[in-house]
């Protein structure tokens, strides 16, 4: 209906209105609208293709998503072009500007973005891409904080500083956002019952292991209570972070100690209680496309899946197997195992499926990714 009043209406819109394209002018307010416009366009555009990757690989026969580096990659250049948009923007005029004016306009505002740059370069911040994106992020707020006050000065204005408090907000997500990727820090900790480890600033003491079952589900979550500290302080805080087993490998939860200063994100990776005792297990070697039939179930390696994120410096490939029935013949469903890399260690998630009235377990035990090749063990836990 919108698309057929719009074609209705179109001579009305230009001609007879002397209607002018927002791109008649590109220093002006409506042609910085314009160009908002397009760039969350493009995102939307980028995620709907990032979310549909799936579908789409599904016709060359090995669906697979992509990870967080796609999204990073494709949508950081249009942040960094939006916070440039947002921090001109206020400064433009509707219709047309003169480029000499908006150059005084973002002269303060440029100051003010430079300023609070260097000091996050003294505080630690690098890399010329996350000090250029923070360096645009102050300009949009120096850029709408100015804006607002000379608004503000004026009589009756502050019923129109609407717009340059939202843009506020968006700047101050941007810099928090950047703030997290450039400042956090990440360690690996092995822990035993008892075992109390001092880590970035922090005690952090493993209490004790928990199981429970969620309702849903036919073999129980593990949790493992950790109390967290500072030196010399006497305060502590219970984090419990916990995997619950799925058919794509185990679901992590992590737990967040928050305080004023910052976060302290603890993720659970991997559990070692020694090697388990499986019933009737077998390893086998498998190729893509290449099936297997073992305690009365035929399991086809489909590929390779590395989508999955185990942590910070951690490499994570899954092994994609579909798994069915021989005697019925009835597809159960596909699992991924997941095998992980990282600081001279692996770490292994097996992936569970129910079957009846047992369980069973599949563990990616080694990849060969220039044969095309895993080495699967499954057996009943």
């Amino acid at each position: 209906m919108s698309l057929c009043m719009l074609v209705w209406r179109w001579n009305s819109m230009t001609s007879t209105r002397n209607y002018k394209e927002p791109y008649d002018s590109v220093v002006s307010r409506d042609f910085a609208f314009f160009i908002t416009a397009l760039l969350f366009v493009a995102s939307a555009a980028i995620v709907s293709l990032g979310t549909s990757a799936p579908l789409f690989t599904r016709l060359a026969g090995n669906p697979s998503s992509v990870g967080q580096v796609f999204y990073n990659m494709t949508n950081a250049p249009l942040g960094f072009l939006l916070m440039l948009t947002l921090a001109v923007c206020p400064q433009l005029a509707h219709g047309e500007s003169r480029l000499p004016e908006l150059g005084r306009a973002m002269l303060i505002p440029a100051i003010i973005a430079a300023l609070l740059t260097a000091a996050a370069v003294l505080m630690g911040a690098w890399g010329v891409w996350f000090v250029l994106f923070l360096f645009a992020a102050f300009l949009a707020f120096a850029g709408n904080l100015v804006a607002l006050v000379r608004r503000a000065r004026v009589r009756g204005g502050l019923r129109l500083v609407g717009g340059f408090v939202a843009h506020l907000g968006v700047a101050l997500i941007i810099v928090g956002v950047i703030a997290t990727s450039v400042y956090s820090r990440t360690e690996t900790l092995n822990l035993q019952v008892g075992e109390e480890r001092e880590v970035l600033g922090r005690k952090v003491l493993y209490a004790q292991r928990e199981e429970f079952v969620v309702t849903s589900d036919r073999r129980p979550s593990v949790a493992w209570s950790l109390e967290v500290s500072k030196p010399g302080s006497d305060r502590v805080i219970t984090a419990r972070p916990y995997m619950r087993p799925t058919a794509q490998g185990m679901l992590r939860h992590p737990a967040v100690v928050s305080t004023f200063a910052g976060d302290f994100y603890i993720s659970p990776l991997d559990e070692h209680a020694g090697e388990l005792s499986w019933n009737g297990a077998h390893e086998f070697r498998l190729k893509k496309g290449e099936l297997v039939e073992s305690a009365g179930l035929a399991v086809r390696f489909v590929g390779f899946d590395m989508s999955r994120h185990l942590g910070a410096n951690v490499m994570a490939v899954g092994a994609v197997l579909e798994v069915s029935d021989i005697s019925s013949g009835q597809a159960l469903g596909s699992v991924m195992p997941v095998l992980g890399f990282g600081e001279g260690e692996q770490s292994q998630t097996d992936a569970l499926l129910d079957v009846d009235s047992r369980s069973v377990a599949f563990r990616l035990m080694a990849i060969d990714a220039g044969e095309g090749l895993a080495v699967i063990r499954m057996g009943e836990p």
